[in-house]
């Protein structure tokens, strides 16, 4: 390229300034990777669907009665959070006996990533039973002094904006 063929300030206009033509710029595809980076978080909730042997532990411990219970609790221990998903939908989908025992069995897991769901049953169960089984969970917890006992003290808080001092 010869010196008299550089655009010049004149040429450009004062102040403005327009890309160099004569360099290639790579496309980003930073779009592209968004939209995987997007499906795969979408899909990650559903992960679990595979594992049929959480999904009958949970259902085992929800219609369980007495030392059955106690028993299939004690098998749902070894997968700790993995049965949180199946939990979850089980308390959407049973009957107020079947959420009382998986209850019972997020208060044996004992995992601090079941509060927000124990507070949320606590708040807008039906069964006064149940909700109350969820609210006294999480006033063992609140008593620690740990992250798990600091969650359990807001989510209670929560609860008491929602149903009022009905447990106390």
């Amino acid at each position: 390229m010869s010196a008299s063929a550089l655009p010049t300030a004149n040429d450009r206009g004062a102040g403005t300034r327009q890309p160099r033509r004569d360099v290639a710029i790579p496309r980003r595809r930073t779009a592209g990777y968004l939209g995987l980076l997007l499906c795969v978080l979408l899909a990650a909730p559903g992960c679990d669907s595979h594992r049929p042997e959480l999904a009958n532990a949970v259902q085992a411990v929800a219609s369980a009665e007495g030392a059955a219970l106690d028993r299939a609790v004690n098998g749902l221990l070894t997968q700790g959070a993995a049965t949180l998903p199946f939990i979850e939908a089980g308390l959407h989908r049973s009957a107020a006996s079947e959420r009382f025992n998986l209850i019972v069995a997020l208060r044996r897991l004992g995992l601090s990533e079941s509060v927000p769901l124990l507070g949320q049953v606590a708040s807008f169960d039906r069964d006064l039973r149940v909700a109350r089984e969820a609210w006294e969970t999480l006033s063992v917890w609140s008593a620690e002094k740990t992250l798990r006992g600091h969650a359990a003290r807001t989510a209670l808080r929560k609860v008491d904006e929602q149903r009022g001092t009905l447990f106390e």
